[in-house]
């Protein structure tokens, strides 16, 4: 099993390094670059993300986090429910998610973080209007190495 941790934040400002999605729902998800590039089995991947909403807005969605293989297989995944019900118009959600990578993974090598919403309840993503790298159905936020020892 993969232990994801969560931490919950109020913020009111937004990481200039981060790279940002826009999603037609007027929503956008920052994420800030990954704290180091190289990890081994085991090691926990911490990622800081922020969620702003343009407006008000319900809450039917979840956040993807996949770590895809060069292939684009699914290696592992921190997918999670936001608590709230509703987020009004300019509120920022900031996250940090600690990530374990599976000790039982078999490969090394490249690995590419994918994030995206989606809506459980329909089993649909959210559509985006981003430029970044789209792989699946997310976008390609960073780049890490798992190490082969």
């Amino acid at each position: 099993n993969t232990g994801i941790y969560i931490q919950d934040k109020k913020t009111h400002s937004l990481n200039p390094d981060s790279k940002k999605i826009l999603f037609k729902n007027n929503s956008e998800l920052w994420m800030s670059p990954l704290p180091k590039k190289e990890y081994a089995r085991g090691d926990f991947i911490h990622l800081n993300y922020n969620l702003l909403f343009n407006e008000k807005i319900k809450n039917n969605f979840a956040v993807y986090i996949q770590f895809l293989s060069d292939s684009n297989k699914i290696l592992f995944q921190g997918d999670h429910c936001l608590e709230q019900s509703f987020f009004i118009k300019g509120e920022i959600i900031q996250k940090d998610i600690f990530i374990e990578i599976p000790k039982q993974l078999t490969c090394s090598g490249k690995i590419k973080l994918c994030m995206g919403l989606w809506i459980p309840s329909e089993n649909k993503v959210l559509k985006t209007k981003s430029d970044l790298p789209k792989i699946i159905n997310g976008h390609v936020l960073d780049e890490l190495t798992l190490l082969s020892t």
